[in-house]
């Protein structure tokens, strides 16, 4: 080859155009129709350093957060090992979770994870029994409007693992793993569409 003077230039040559062709192959697969800059003009490429190509099939680990009511403690705890056993099926890695004392504490501990750089969503686990009067209710719905609110301020998704307002103890319990999953799915599936 003429373009390398040296034997060192020719294997740089030679694998920064195996990555441009691999770029370009990549971008084709994913729909788009941009390619590298001189891609089919004719010219030679090679001296342009591409850098390190990551394959796109490679699924980075999303770290999340999780918030988790201590009250009626028996239910959320167990909600808690769930959604931690749950996540590592799901590629999703908790980094910190963050105790309140009840539901309504969660949507400023919320707010604290998703202020957090490397943070991509947050789980809230909880359980609002019901009682004698509608507090229940006010409960479990100003929680879920507020974190919906703060999903949407901070551009990352939050689960709303809260079984409640107007359950029993007992049937809350019958709840407890399809709540813990479900609310750690979602917030995987989320991430995973915004990736896209």
């Amino acid at each position: 080859m003429d373009e390398a003077k040296t034997e060192k230039q020719l294997y740089e040559i030679c694998e920064n155009r195996t990555k441009k062709h691999a770029l370009n192959a990549l971008a084709l697969l994913k729909g788009k129709t941009f390619l590298s800059e001189f891609a089919g003009k004719g010219r030679r490429q090679g001296f342009e350093n591409e850098g390190q190509i990551k394959p796109p099939f490679e699924k980075k680990t999303k770290k999340i957060g999780l918030v988790v009511s201590e009250y009626n403690s028996d239910i959320t705890k167990e909600m808690e090992k769930i959604v931690l056993a749950h996540s590592k099926k799901l590629n999703v890695e908790i980094t910190k979770i963050i105790s309140v004392s009840g539901v309504l504490d969660a949507p400023l501990a919320v707010k604290s994870l998703l202020k957090e750089k490397e943070i991509q969503g947050v789980v809230v686990l909880g359980a609002v029994i019901q009682g004698e009067t509608a507090h229940d209710r006010v409960v479990a719905f100003t929680c879920a409007s507020k974190v919906s609110d703060l999903s949407l301020e901070f551009n990352k998704p939050v689960g709303f693992g809260v079984i409640g307002p107007g359950i029993s103890k007992e049937n809350a319990v019958k709840r407890i793993k399809s709540y813990a999953k479900h609310s750690v799915e979602s917030v995987a599936k989320m991430l995973n569409a915004l990736e896209e």
